[in-house]
């Protein structure tokens, strides 16, 4: 995902984003805390002091098979299903 797009999801500039990398300002409102929690689907928690996992509702047990799953597929097998998990996303 590039930046442009990345912005784009949040609602944000891309020059908004480049600041919050370079460390120039790193102040995550509320508001782009809960879009990126729901955009991502990530737990707000971890995001905001990593005291838990990143990822909602997902066992770490689950989440390391997965893992492994997905690192011992082709890359072409990845992009497939990479665009299969984006397309059941909306989906759902």
């Amino acid at each position: 995902m590039t930046m442009v797009d990345f912005a784009k999801r949040l609602r944000v500039s891309t020059s908004y984003i480049s600041q919050i990398e370079s460390g120039k300002d790193y102040k995550l409102g509320d508001v782009l805390l809960h879009v990126i929690e729901t955009e991502f689907k990530v737990n707000l928690a971890w995001l905001v002091d990593d005291s838990q996992q990143p990822y909602k509702d997902v066992a770490p047990e689950t989440e390391a098979t997965l893992v492994r799953i997905i690192r011992g597929l082709s890359t072409s097998q990845q992009e497939t299903l990479l665009l299969f998990l984006k397309e059941i996303q909306h989906v759902g």
